[in-house]
């Protein structure tokens, strides 16, 4: 199945890219969801097409295997048993989900998985919400899946060059202001129709 977000503007290559990324990724027991989309922090050039980086920022239309999703989906189900089913969203108890929830699964120290690895255990790759849960730290459901990879051992990872462009500046949870505060607004406008990369490489 594909589903993009509806507000989501995909590239002539944004399907087959990400199909791309998810088959190459397979060969690594490390990599736990892919994804074409990204806001990258430098420029991008034609030479990136193939470069990828770790990343736990915006979860946006991604790719995610069966298998990783039968390791991760009981701290998902277990979150929404928890904190979701019949309590409206205004009424979430954001604090426990931070400390009761979420504290204890969470670690500095990066779990290695066995087999072959894209980041061996030197390689830096910061917990997705920096060195200590602050209580300012997302609690939804992006954020609970990142903490679900992270704890069994999988990165996710984005190609540097962005296949898409997010749009929805005004809307249900956005605002001219919270796009902003994003880096929504700096995202760049990609288009590209060169053949889709068949292998990938880390920057």
């Amino acid at each position: 199945m594909i589903l993009i977000e509806d507000d989501l503007i995909p590239g002539p290559n944004f399907i087959k890219t990400t199909l791309s990324l998810a088959d190459w990724a397979r060969e690594y027991a490390d990599i736990g969801m892919v994804q074409v989309w990204n806001l990258p922090q430098q420029p991008v050039s034609e030479d990136d097409l193939d470069v990828v980086v770790p990343t736990h920022e915006h979860f946006y239309t991604y790719s995610i295997d069966v298998e990783v999703w039968n390791e991760i989906k009981d701290t998902l189900y277990e979150y929404e048993r928890q904190y979701l089913d019949g309590v409206a969203y205004t009424k979430k108890d954001w604090r426990a989900i931070r400390k009761r929830f979420m504290k204890p699964r969470y670690s500095k120290l990066r779990t290695i998985r066995q087999g072959k690895t894209l980041l061996d255990a030197e390689h830096p790759h910061p917990p997705p919400f920096g060195p200590r849960l602050k209580r300012t730290v997302p609690t939804g459901q992006d954020a609970i899946t990142a903490l679900a990879l992270w704890q069994k051992g999988f990165v996710r990872l984005a190609t540097l060059a962005p296949r898409a462009v997010m749009k929805g500046v005004d809307g249900v949870h956005s605002t001219a202001k919270v796009f902003e505060q994003l880096g929504l607004n700096a995202q760049a406008d990609y288009e590209w129709n060169q053949p889709v990369p068949t292998s990938f490489r880390l920057p």
